[in-house]
């Protein structure tokens, strides 16, 4: 298929950890669609009555909250010293403490070593080991430790790859490749902050991303301003106005 310009937005893949057990019935990653119509076909289906979650970023913490809603006792492991590691750690703490006071049991500075099957049933009841040596029961296990750019396919096009491996890009969104724009979580977004690119998985930044990539491939000329590390929409500069939409 012949092009004029290309944009590439393959977006990113979940990480799941080499860990002994993550195969067996009842353990899941979240990243589709699809993944979350498991998880809750399971959770109606089976109705666990206790939860491991290993990861404690957004959708560790959004699980959380789900799972503790529903009844069901939640564990969360976190290999950094506090959860939300992309946060201070003084707003870490406090996020624990409130996790906490709803019930949840929240280690941190360990990571999942092994997962092991103790029981077939419905649902079958499992046991994860952590680093410190503790094991865990529960009937749900999810894995919830990121994501990584999928950044294949544009690598072997001969795109520049940078932080985590996200295909590196300018502030128009433009890759090192001739009339090929790259956007979304298959690349690198500029942090204003520590004045360097980074990598930053979140939906406002690929929503702004695309935006830019798209209104550049049709001869546009929108630019990235860049990101302060949260949630906040991303500024897309046109002309000399700065629009937040």
């Amino acid at each position: 298929m012949r092009y004029d310009r290309l944009v590439i937005a393959t977006g990113a893949k979940p990480v799941r950890p080499d860990l002994p057990g993550s195969k067996y019935e009842g353990v899941f990653v979240l990243h589709t669609m699809d993944d979350s119509f498991a998880v809750h076909q399971y959770l109606t289906d089976r109705k666990p009555r206790a939860a491991v979650l290993v990861g404690a970023g957004y959708i560790g913490l959004e699980m959380a909250d789900a799972l503790t809603q529903r009844g069901i006792e939640v564990t969360l492991l976190c290999r950094a010293e506090t959860v939300l590691p992309t946060v201070d750690p003084a707003l870490g703490h406090l996020i624990q403490e409130e996790l906490r006071r709803h019930g949840v049991r929240v280690r941190t500075g360990v990571s999942a070593v092994e997962i092991d099957q103790t029981e077939v049933g419905r649902p079958s009841r499992l046991s994860i080991a952590d680093s410190s040596g503790a094991q865990h029961a529960a009937d749900l296990v999810i894995l919830a430790v990121g994501a990584r750019p999928d950044s294949e396919l544009a690598e072997q096009a001969g795109a520049k790859l940078g932080v985590q491996g996200a295909v590196v890009v300018t502030r128009q969104m433009c890759t090192n490749l001739a009339e090929v724009f790259a956007a979304g979580d298959c690349v690198e977004t500029y942090h204003r902050l520590l004045a360097a690119p980074t990598y930053i998985s979140l939906g406002t930044v690929a929503h702004k991303q695309g935006r830019v990539a798209g209104e550049n491939a049709i001869g546009g000329q929108p630019d990235i301003r860049g990101r302060a590390g949260n949630a906040e929409p991303e500024g897309v500069r046109l002309g000399d106005r700065a629009h937040r939409p």
